[in-house]
């Protein structure tokens, strides 16, 4: 048993991050003595009792008294959510002003690793693998890359996978969704944003539609707020202007919110294929994707790492392509594939689903409280 203290964004703060570790306190609570939430705030937000401490993200002096407050209190260890955009300072670099006061032993969870190690993203990265007692990754792709480019020592690196919620019963989903059972629903979650691809995926449902009019594509998530720039939703907007040329209105549906995760799940649930047409090639995690292998959705992917490990072994549909102008192609000639081919559809979702039992968040959970008990002994 072990006091343990979170340091990252939290709920309700619309944020990948902050969902992703109010899961995990969820998951290691009922195995540890006490947890608490050390928040990375943005003014805009209130909290419940499981935040013991605020940090303001844009008050440098604010990191230092927070880890000067951590030092005075019952707290075994530190478990830092390190996300670049969720700290203040050049590439995130004043959670480094925190790290540098703290007199605990923390661990990190690192939700992406730059590929170069001289840029500002990876100093604040090499100072982190060089101070923490472990660093937490969720593939070997991130694992490969530390030791390559950090000199962060194989016996620091720890592999835990992304959890994933429960799934849900596909047709009562679909039911309080209100989806037609004839549709073959194609869907993709997340905040919306250039790098996700979006518009060559649109493109290559004009191509499927065209010989399988029963295909639906619903584009599922608002617009990365950095990407609204003097209220105007540019990407959008151009999302929209292409859905309009090429006559896909009927076909093509955007559910432009923040959406809670039970919308999430029950849209996943109502998913006969889902897609990640993200154009980073380095991207090393993708909670998305990591809910859709659970849901057992048959999925198509480009080969970014976080993709290319968990679709292994014919667990999904990995989407190659030399130049941008084949994507399209590429993805069309997939998806058509998976409308057509019942059986193949059927296999991969067999085979996402059998893997996903691994991403249970009461598993991931036992992980990390494993992790502390080793760190601290």
């Amino acid at each position: 048993m072990q006091n343990v203290f979170f340091l990252s964004s939290y709920t309700p703060r619309r944020c990948g991050i902050a969902t992703f570790t109010e899961h995990l306190l969820s998951a290691v609570r009922p195995l540890c003595q006490q947890t608490g939430v050390i928040v990375i705030d943005d003014d805009r937000h209130a909290y419940n009792g499981e935040v013991v401490c605020e940090i303001q993200e844009q008050n440098f002096e604010s990191y230092k008294r927070a880890a000067a407050w951590v030092n005075e209190q019952d707290v075994d260890l530190v478990h830092l959510q390190h996300e670049f955009s969720i700290f203040g300072g050049r590439c995130g670099s004043w959670i480094l002003a925190f790290l540098e006061e703290l007199r605990k032993p923390y661990v990190a969870t690192l939700h992406t690793v730059s590929l170069n190690p001289i840029d500002d993203f990876g100093h604040v990265l090499y100072e982190i693998g060089r101070n923490a007692e472990q660093v937490i990754v969720m593939s070997p792709a991130s694992a490969e890359i530390l030791q390559r480019f950090y000199a962060v020592k194989a016996s620091k690196i720890s592999m835990i996978r992304h959890g994933a919620p429960d799934p849900l019963n596909p047709q009562h989903a679909r039911q309080q969704l209100g989806i037609d059972e004839n549709q073959i629903v194609v869907s993709a979650f997340g905040l919306v944003a250039p790098h996700k691809g979006f518009e060559y995926a649109i493109e290559a449902i004009a191509q499927v539609v065209a010989q399988h009019p029963q295909v639906h594509f619903y584009i599922l998530g608002q617009t990365l707020p950095h990407c609204v720039i003097n209220n105007r939703d540019f990407y959008r907007e151009q999302l929209q202007t292409l859905v309009s040329k090429l006559r896909l209105e009927s076909h093509v549906h955007f559910i432009n919110r923040f959406l809670e995760e039970e919308t999430i799940c029950q849209w996943l649930a109502s998913s006969d294929i889902f897609i990640t047409p993200y154009l980073n090639r380095y991207l090393s995690c993708s909670g998305p994707l990591t809910y859709a292998m659970r849901f057992g959705r048959a999925i198509v992917s480009t080969p970014y790492p976080y993709a290319q490990e968990l679709l292994a072994d014919g667990r999904g549909i990995l989407v190659e392509f030399d130049t941008l102008n084949q994507l399209s192609e590429q993805l069309a000639t997939k998806i058509g594939q998976l409308v057509t081919d019942t059986g193949l559809r059927k296999t991969l979702e067999t085979k996402a689903a059998t893997f996903g039992q691994l991403l249970q968040w009461q598993e991931i959970g036992k992980q990390h409280t494993a992790l502390y008990q080793s760190v601290l002994a």
